[in-house]
């Protein structure tokens, strides 16, 4: 199994790892927007691709004192991982569970209800900006989670469903629709970019031993936009949902019913009556959802 040089190791610690846990850490407008500008996204695609060409299939060891710790390079070994979790391979810092409501004509009855008056408000403004969405999307969410007395109290955000509205709008910007539309967004913009995993017994791969308590990192970003591997990976591609899965390709971290349900619903509920246009392909690796300000036109149906 190669073991990177420390040039490699460092660049894919300076360009991949710590950025990403930094956009993680750091979610605010201004962190997003320079990571916008320098596209931080697709130079981390493009460092994969070369540790890949470089060391790949097997797992890339890094040269990190102290610790083992393993890049996944290959597909097929991001699928045996995530087959695996939680055992052998554990989480690594992973994020409690929470708990959430079944997927119901409730849910999508709130959302479509809060859609309605983003709807007329896009309208009398011409535009739907992020601001507008979170906002809706921030009342859609606490009336299905907490109850419609919850709907303005904003100390109250589930987690999941804040990744869940930053992939729709996303979404909205790339013309996408319905749970495809949801999925290929988080296909090009992951909720998760990092997996981390670390082994609770010594595992082999590709003939290979590694010791217990390695650590393994996924980038998810160039499994789901490595262009030597898939040919719709820059573009808006929703029909790749109608196929089997592919297990290197993870959009959420978890998929619960209705998280999507919600984020399907307000796409199409708002898609229902206004269009907007989409951004231009090659779509960019990284997108300052913060920053979106989308022209919208009203369509020919009516809002009841």
């Amino acid at each position: 199994m190669a073991i990177s040089s420390r040039l490699d190791t460092t660049r894919v610690l300076a360009t991949v790892v710590l950025p990403t846990l930094a956009q993680g850490r750091f979610r605010g407008p201004g962190a997003l927007a320079v990571a916008e500008k320098v596209q931080s996204g697709t130079r981390a695609i493009d460092a994969m691709r070369r540790l890949r060409d470089r060391y790949g299939p097997e797992p890339v060891r890094l040269r990190v004192t102290g610790r083992s710790v393993a890049v996944l390079v290959d597909p097929t070994d991001v699928g045996r991982l995530l087959a695996a979790t939680p055992e052998p391979f554990a989480p690594v810092a992973a994020a409690p569970d929470e708990p959430l409501p079944p997927a119901n004509d409730q849910v999508e009855a709130v959302v479509r209800d809060e859609a309605d008056l983003l709807t007329r408000h896009a309208m009398s403004t011409g535009e739907l900006t992020w601001t507008a969405f979170e906002q809706a999307w921030g009342r859609a969410t606490r009336r299905i989670v907490f109850g419609d007395d919850a709907r303005d109290d904003e100390r109250r955000t589930p987690a999941a469903f804040d990744e869940a509205g930053i992939i729709t709008m996303r979404a909205l910007a790339i013309g996408a629709r319905g749970v495809n539309g949801i999925l290929e967004s988080a296909r090009l913009w992951p909720a998760t970019p990092l997996l981390r995993r670390r082994s609770t017994i010594a595992t082999r791969w590709h003939g290979t031993g590694l010791p217990e308590n390695t650590e393994f990192i996924v980038f998810t970003p160039f499994f789901h936009r490595d262009p030597d591997r898939l040919p719709f990976a820059d573009r808006c591609a929703p029909e790749f949902w109608d196929g089997p899965r592919d297990p290197a390709i993870v959009p959420f971290r978890t998929e619960p019913d209705a998280v999507l349900l919600a984020a399907a619903t307000m796409l199409d509920a708002l898609s229902e009556h206004l269009s907007f246009p989409a951004l231009t392909e090659p779509l960019p690796g990284t997108l300052n959802h913060f920053a979106l300000s989308l022209p919208a036109t009203p369509t020919g149906t009516r809002v009841s």
